[in-house]
């Protein structure tokens, strides 16, 4: 097993982890996450930078644009998100949180 960073994710942060993933489409991934912080999940760091990740790898002009422009403050608040946290708690990203983020 790898050697993670920060404490052991709850199984919310897991299925919400597992929900980004599955995610076809940018405007999916932020309304997955916001709807998991509006259901009192604490995103963990890994959580954060999935969905940064997912948002850039997934994020399609044609299919994003009438979503990002309907709720354009949604990837604000995922960027304030990993912003805070790498304020707060910047020992809770580890090499592949800080790549995937970078890379996003």
């Amino acid at each position: 097993g790898g050697v993670f960073a920060g404490p052991r994710p709850t199984p919310d942060q897991m299925a919400l982890n597992q929900a980004l993933v599955a995610c076809a489409t940018a405007a999916k991934v932020l309304d997955t996450f916001d709807l998991a912080l509006e259901d009192g999940v604490e995103a963990s760091t890994v959580n954060i930078v999935t969905a940064i990740h997912r948002v850039a790898k997934t994020l399609s002009p044609v299919k994003d644009a009438l979503a990002m422009r309907s709720d354009p403050s949604a990837l604000k608040r995922v960027v304030e998100a990993a912003r805070a946290r790498l304020r707060s708690d910047a020992s809770s990203f580890d090499a592949r949180s800080l790549a995937n983020l970078a890379w996003a």
